[in-house]
């Protein structure tokens, strides 16, 4: 599920999941399984991670 930009609740709504939220036409935001930040959905959400979180994954893969 995604976070409703408008009022920050969980949302459940199809044509939210699809794209832009249908109450402010912003895009969904979701909350980063790393650190917990709430964060827009910018690219393809299928990591759930927001940059910081990305940046200390490649670090810690690198340096492995």
């Amino acid at each position: 599920m995604f976070i409703c930009p408008y009022d920050a609740q969980w949302c459940e709504r199809e044509a939210c999941r699809s794209g832009t939220c249908e109450l402010t036409g912003a895009p969904p935001m979701f909350a980063c399984t790393g650190c917990g930040a709430v964060v827009e959905v910018k690219a393809s959400p299928k990591l759930r991670l927001c940059v910081e979180c990305i940046f200390i994954e490649i670090e810690t893969e690198q340096g492995a």
